[in-house]
């Protein structure tokens, strides 16, 4: 069943209808949310809030046990997951207070940050990934050190296989390997016990806790020797044996605090060591210390790790290894500082107590070769003890680094937050003098003390044989950056005449000319049937047989049989005096007139040229003058034509006179050949076709309608091709044979007749000459179709069809939304 066809106006009035329905909608379902939103909402667990903070400021202060703490915490209402969380507060609490008692030390830690005692995995961490502050101070740089911790904790972890170190520490858990052999047999696998003693069968017992593997060696073997004598006799060779090593090694339980990014209780194995712990961690934080890392023992200060000597150095000297219950203790870094600039390492660095500018630069790798160590300048902050005098908050400060270098000047005092940029040493050489031109080694050259321009001639290997000898310039570059232009004589300077051997300065720039850039080098140009063609330099006395052979046109028999040697065009240009004219437009911008704009002033330029002032011909240039140089009026170059297809001699063509025409040139290239198609013949110049009708030029010598020919034009005369292309919108798109006097039609039916979404008054012949007739299928009116037609059918232009079930669906959805709206707020105001 066919839709019934709905008229365009009716669309557009539906169309503009569904928007307006649309917008209604919308606004009254964003009234309606705003409606709701305001009455009050009740929460049925608000009141348990205050009864969950009651309970935990409770648990703190009651000293309960962790069991009593978690059944008062649930009752509150607390998940399991909450109630972890504050177990674990307790914990690390009750850890600082005892660093605190122990040590005196003033302990600042934000405890939600710590995590779950025990073993850091790989689930940990992914719920606990590395996230620092990356702020930057100056452009890009970033803190030193922080990269290395951005590794898997694993990768540092110490191996659990091979050979313990013999200064290893025993401790309760640690397996001891016992093996005897030679008069008796034995094998023992003793764990120290909570006492830190083995049981050794026959033996008895042996304390080995708090001692190094290497000790507990000498002290078994004085324990065993009293058993087996063969172990150590008095006199003679043993002939019991022993070896004592590890097996299973005891986990320790480490506490790192501080500022690092996951503190926390850690159990790791005993062999780790302050570093090991510090990766578990993530390291310090972006407000930790790199510098001053603590481990506590016992309550006492262990050790204290510079993290700069480990990154920078690979210095392990005081990276203890760790016992059971140590704290390893991050406290807040101490002075900042960045540096940028000629530096192998600019970044933002923490500065111990007696780090100076010295020190700054040897852990920022060092100065580059570029550095300019007379000015480093610090950016400053000034402190708060210092603003009353220096009312400004910052300051620029200059440093001659090069008295700190010597020993002149004591190293400077660095504070919190500067900011020192070492500067580069100018991009610039003073030293030298450059030769450009004719010379064996043009370049640069180092400039000495009362160097002439015959010595620096002589250095770059002496001028060759194509040098312009008359005249050589020197840009001389002055203490005020303007410059000047000095003329010599090259061959008089070569010939030791002091007048033109000038005495070179620093920075001269010598420019020496070929003969060929002060003079056009004659060139002849050969084009068409040649191997080689184009542009040769005219030697002395060549001919024409010497330049067909250059090119190659008479060298290969083959070649030469496909050429045509009974004609050959030369053109020939005039040889008058190139003459050129210079005119100079002169103001004096000190003087100027309202009725005189400029001074103009004609120069007969080739005088000037040829003399260059010798006979006393010289103009000197001014200030603003702007100079222009007239060509010949009647100057050019060869203009050449292309024409290829059905001509006795295809190629290329120089135009012999302004108004040669198609018909010249195609008499030119020895007339028309074959069977040529006319119609479809084509002239395209720069890229365009232009419409020409060569059958009335060539065949009935019309004048009229003949084109006069340009530069780089190029003509195409095809075969006949016999044929009418016929494309688009029909049902047998393609090539059909040309039969004289056929119409449109005719050929549209051979293609098999319009497609169902042709558009019939859409059909286009595009004619062979270039030419368009557009064909409307209506009445008597159908044209000829020619040779080498194309005829084109447009397709329909696709429309979208107006939907009446969806414009019907979307109303009614409308309706219904807006008729809940109003039973929702009419139920509201009822409340």
């Amino acid at each position: 069943m066919n839709k019934r066809k709905v008229p365009e106006s009716v669309k557009k009035i539906s169309k503009r209808r569904l928007i307006k329905y649309f917008t209604l909608k919308s606004a009254i379902l964003f009234s309606l949310g705003a409606v709701l939103l305001s009455y009050p909402v009740s929460y049925p667990n608000a009141q348990t809030r205050e009864q969950i903070e009651s309970a935990k400021e409770k648990a703190k202060k009651s000293g309960m046990t962790e069991s009593e703490v978690k059944e008062l915490l649930k009752s509150a209402g607390l998940s399991d997951s909450e109630i972890r969380i504050q177990i674990d507060k307790m914990r690390k609490k009750r850890w600082l207070d005892q660093i605190k008692q122990s040590s005196g030390m003033k302990v600042q830690i934000d405890t939600s940050e710590f995590v779950e005692e025990g073993l850091l995995t790989d689930e940990m961490e992914e719920e606990l990934p590395i996230a620092r502050d990356t702020s930057t101070v100056i452009g890009k740089l970033r803190p030193f050190g922080y990269d290395i911790f951005n590794l898997s904790p694993t990768s540092f972890e110490p191996l659990n296989a091979g050979p313990v170190d013999p200064n290893y520490t025993l401790g309760p858990g640690d397996e001891i390997v016992l093996t005897l052999w030679g008069d008796t047999e034995q094998y023992y696998k003793l764990v120290l016990d909570r006492e830190g003693k083995v049981l050794i069968p026959d033996v008895g017992q042996v304390f080995l806790t708090g001692i190094s593997m290497r000790r507990s060696e000498e002290k078994i073997r004085n324990r065993l020797s009293s058993v087996y004598s063969g172990i150590s006799p008095r006199s003679g060779s043993p002939s019991t044996f022993m070896d004592v090593s590890l097996g299973r090694l005891r986990s320790i339980r480490v506490f790192i605090v501080g500022e690092v990014v996951r503190p926390g209780g850690y159990t790791m194995r005993a062999t780790s060591t302050s570093f090991n712990a510090l990766y578990f961690a993530g390291g310090p934080n972006s407000q930790g210390s790199f510098r001053d890392i603590r481990v506590l023992r016992g309550g006492k200060l262990a050790a204290s790790l510079d993290l700069y000597s480990y990154i920078l150095y690979g210095n392990t000297k005081k990276d203890i290894r760790l016992h059971d219950g140590d704290t390893i203790f991050v406290p807040r870094r101490g002075r900042q500082v960045a540096i940028s600039g000629e530096v192998h390492r600019p970044a933002l660095y923490e500065l111990k107590t007696n780090d100076g500018l010295k020190n700054l630069l040897t852990i920022s790798g060092g100065l580059k070769p570029t550095a300019f160590i007379d000015r480093i300048q610090i950016d400053r902050i000034v402190p708060f003890e210092e603003r009353d005098e220096y009312p400004e908050e910052r300051k620029i400060i200059d440093i001659d680094y090069k008295s700190i270098m010597n020993g002149s000047r004591k190293d400077f005092k660095l504070i919190d937050s500067d900011v020192v940029s070492v500067f580069s040493i100018l991009d610039f050489k003073r030293n030298l003098i450059s030769v450009e031109g004719p010379v064996s080694r043009p370049g640069t050259y180092e400039w000495i003390q009362d160097m002439r321009l015959s010595d620096l001639i002589e250095e770059s290997g002496g001028v060759l044989g194509d040098a312009f000898l008359n005249r050589v310039e020197i840009v001389r570059s002055h203490d005020d950056s303007t410059k000047e232009l000095l003329k010599v004589n090259l061959l008089s300077a070569l010939e030791g005449d002091t007048l033109h051997d000038i005495v070179l300065k620093k920075l001269d720039e010598v420019k020496i000319y070929s003969v060929r850039e002060m003079e056009d080098a004659p060139t002849v140009i050969i084009s068409g049937h040649i191997l080689r063609p184009g542009k040769y330099d005219l030697l002395k006395n060549m001919t024409l047989y010497d330049l067909v052979v250059k090119a190659g046109g008479m060298l290969d028999i083959g070649f030469k049989r496909l050429t045509y040697l009974d004609s050959a065009d030369l053109i020939r240009l005039n040889d008058d005096v190139f003459r050129f004219q210079a005119e100079i437009a002169r103001i004096d911008p000190w003087n100027l007139s309202e009725n005189i704009l400029a001074e103009i002033i004609k120069v007969d330029l080739p005088k000037i040229l040829s003399n260059d002032g010798e006979d006393g011909e010289m103009f000197l240039l001014q200030e603003f003058d702007r100079v222009t140089i007239r060509r010949h009026p009647f100057r050019q170059l060869q203009g050449v034509v292309f024409i290829s297809g059905e001509v006795k001699f295809p190629g290329e063509y120089v135009l012999q006179k302004p108004d040669e025409d198609i018909f010249d040139l195609v008499e030119r290239s020895g007339g028309l050949t074959g069977n040529p198609f006319l119609r479809g013949a084509r002239l395209t110049r720069d890229g365009q076709r232009v419409v020409v009708n060569f059958e009335k030029v060539l065949k009935k010598r019309s004048g009229k309608e003949d084109l006069v020919l340009l530069p780089g034009d190029q003509i195409m005369i095809p075969k006949s091709p016999k044929v009418v292309y016929v494309n688009g919108a029909v049902n047998a798109p393609g090539l059909i044979k040309y039969s004289s006097g056929k119409k449109a039609r005719y050929y549209l039916n051979r293609a098999g007749g319009f497609h169902r979404n042709a558009d019939r008054g859409e059909v286009l012949i595009a004619r062979a000459d270039g030419s368009v007739v557009k064909f409307q299928k209506r009445f008597w009116f159908d044209p000829t179709v020619h040779e080498g037609d194309e005829i084109k059918v447009s397709l329909k232009e696709e429309r979208e069809p107006f939907d009446l079930s969806e414009f019907l669906t979307q109303t009614t959805s409308i309706m219904a939304s807006l008729a809940t709206i109003i039973f929702v707020i009419t139920q509201a105001n009822s409340r």
